[in-house]
């Protein structure tokens, strides 16, 4: 419980003996020009005293507010710092300590945090495969009380870049702090040196200072080819209050199916279900290493016969959670 304000008897006294400076140090000052009839020097220590109580009443009066602000916000710095360290000691004991060091480094010692992280994907037949778009958004809240840089990083593994080669690439970033709009397509992401490719991957980096308690919503977007029977993971670069994808289906019929790769698999629900459109929203708390796998097929034959719907149920079996997840460690590297 944080303080709100020190006990109020103290400063009713404060107050007090403030007003009371003020009071003695006005009579003291009538004192010495109404009452002629004391010797002089008996005028000139009632009017040096009455001008002392006087000015230490009015400081006491002006800086007594300011005092207990201090006061308070001293007392909450103090108390959120016995807070970390209490939270520090219990899970020292409760988990070994490499573990701990990745937990204070990627999230007790980050004061930002992500918010509504939104994946869309766009998926169009192009050149024997699918053309995809993949958008995310969201929101970074600065959670200190002091201004912060911040990296914005995201990247993308080249899937088919040896049959479309220089196709994976960033195409959009969107950057937006209270009033100002930063907006970057192709071409000046390019030119501010903002995308630097790699031999399997490609990366976005950008800084932004995001002042105390502020939020700054971010938009980036790539494009990249993709087999026609495949995956692709989702997660978040940093924790998240949650992760939502929609993928969109132009000129094009799929099979398509997600699976959460978090622990909370009851957390994990379909929002919107139809030939070209479908949504999923993990509603937990997500780590780095977190998202939503999305798998998908070609659509079955025109009347399949039960063998068929054997084969494709088969199929469909290698994009299963189970083989989904041991895909998944070697799959990290390639999104965030």
């Amino acid at each position: 419980m944080l303080v709100t304000e020190p006990r109020r008897r103290h400063f009713i006294y404060y107050y007090l003996f403030a007003l009371l400076g003020l009071i003695v140090g006005f009579a003291l000052i009538l004192i010495s020009l109404f009452f002629l009839q004391l010797p002089y020097e008996g005028q000139v220590v009632a009017r040096d005293l009455g001008m002392a109580f006087f000015i230490s009443g009015v400081a006491s009066l002006t800086l007594g507010h300011l005092s207990r602000t201090q006061i308070v916000q001293v007392a909450n710095e103090k108390i959120e710092e016995i807070r970390r360290e209490q939270v520090r000691a219990t899970l020292r004991q409760v988990i070994p300590e490499p573990v701990f060091r990745q937990i204070e480094s990627d999230i007790m010692e980050v004061p930002a945090f992500l918010h509504d992280f939104t994946w869309t994907l766009e998926l169009e037949p192009s050149r024997g495969a699918l053309f995809a778009t993949l958008t995310r958004q969201y929101l970074i809240e600065n959670r200190s009380d002091s201004t912060i840089n911040y990296v914005i990083w995201h990247s993308d593994w080249k899937r088919l870049e040896q049959q479309f080669p220089d196709t994976t690439k960033f195409t959009k970033l969107i950057i937006k702090r209270e009033s100002k709009v930063y907006e970057y397509d192709q071409g000046k992401i390019a030119q501010e040196g903002l995308e630097t490719k790699q031999e399997y991957m490609v990366i976005l980096r950008s800084n932004i200072s995001i002042p105390p308690h502020g939020v700054v919503k971010v938009t980036a977007q790539n494009v990249k080819y993709l087999p026609t029977n495949g995956h692709e993971i989702f997660l978040a670069p940093r924790p998240a209050d949650g992760i939502e994808i929609q993928v969109t289906l132009k000129n094009l019929e799929l099979q398509l199916d997600a699976y959460p790769l978090h622990p909370f698999e009851d957390k994990f629900e379909k929002l919107y279900d139809s030939t070209v459109l479908k949504r999923w929203k993990l509603n937990a708390g997500v780590f780095s290493s977190q998202g939503i796998e999305v798998c998908w097929n070609p659509p079955l034959a025109a009347s399949p016969s039960e063998t068929s719907n054997s084969n494709y149920e088969s199929s469909l079996e290698t994009d299963k959670p189970g083989k989904a997840r041991m895909r998944f460690i070697d799959a990290l590297k390639f999104r965030l």
